[in-house]
């Protein structure tokens, strides 16, 4: 019984290992690796949407963003994965619908010969 004791305990010590291994990793790459690093913002905004629910529960969300622009500028992160801006000109440049990539003709994966597919005007 001991054994089985002390092996739970073992699984569960290296569940919670794991566990933390793993949100100390996503620290890492939210606050050093990010493409979105270079965007200034609170600290704790880059690494957790628990800021940004915080500030938005507590009402007037927007008098927050207006700090956070006049602190840090038109961009500012409030999120791991969210920017707000304040500059209307930076819309087109963020949701750009000009493509550079060229577009291809659809091209299909395999024909069916004729008449392979019967309908009621074949019949």
């Amino acid at each position: 019984m001991a054994v089985m004791s002390s092996l739970a305990t073992s699984v569960w010590a290296q569940a919670f290992a794991a566990l933390g291994l793993l949100l100390l990793t996503k620290l890492a790459w939210d606050i050093f690796f990010s493409p979105l690093r270079a965007i200034p913002g609170p600290i704790l905004a880059k690494i957790t949407d628990a800021w940004r629910a915080l500030h938005t529960h507590g009402g007037r969300v927007d008098l927050k963003h207006l700090e956070l622009h006049r602190k840090y500028g038109t961009a500012v992160a409030i999120g791991p994965n969210c920017v707000s801006i304040s500059d209307p000109s930076l819309i087109r440049t963020i949701y750009s619908t000009r493509n550079p990539w060229k577009k291809v003709g659809f091209r299909p994966v395999f024909r069916l010969p004729q008449g392979a597919i019967a309908d009621s005007e074949n019949e």
